[in-house]
């Protein structure tokens, strides 16, 4: 299953850091809350980037489950997240930022019920669009 949607998110950030000036604020870029917010951490980390100073990686997994999904915090390996992918494209576009890897597991999944009216009031800016989550 693919989960598509595109929040916008990332540019809203990246907006705030360039109107407050990158050379006053950056980015520390954790690739596990995209995921929280259905957005795609790959798009992302394209988006921001530039304005990445530091950055945390964690895996998560995406689960089908009405209404919506559920998504879960795990160990590094055991989700959806495409490492191999977020790394290179890391070199790539702030290969002098540093990494770190958090390590959060044990909490239960938490459902994004993103088929509800009341989840997008929340997220003024959702709509459908480039955004490509893969769940299991």
């Amino acid at each position: 299953m693919v989960l598509r949607l595109d929040l916008q998110l990332r540019r809203e950030v990246k907006t705030i850091i360039e109107e407050a000036g990158k050379e006053f604020v950056g980015s520390n870029l954790d690739t596990g809350n995209p995921m929280w917010l259905l957005e795609d951490p790959l798009l992302t980390l394209e988006v921001l980037g530039p304005y990445v100073v530091t950055t945390h990686i964690r895996d998560s997994v995406l689960y089908g489950h009405w209404p919506g999904v559920e998504f879960q915090w795990v160990a590094l390996g055991d989700g959806t997240m495409d490492f191999r992918r977020i790394l290179a494209l890391f070199k790539q576009v702030c290969p002098h930022a540093a990494m770190q890897l958090e390590i959060i597991t044990g909490r239960p999944p938490q459902v994004q019920p993103y088929l509800e009216q009341d989840f997008w009031k929340a997220l003024a800016t959702g709509k459908s669009g480039d955004c490509v989550l893969p769940v299991m």
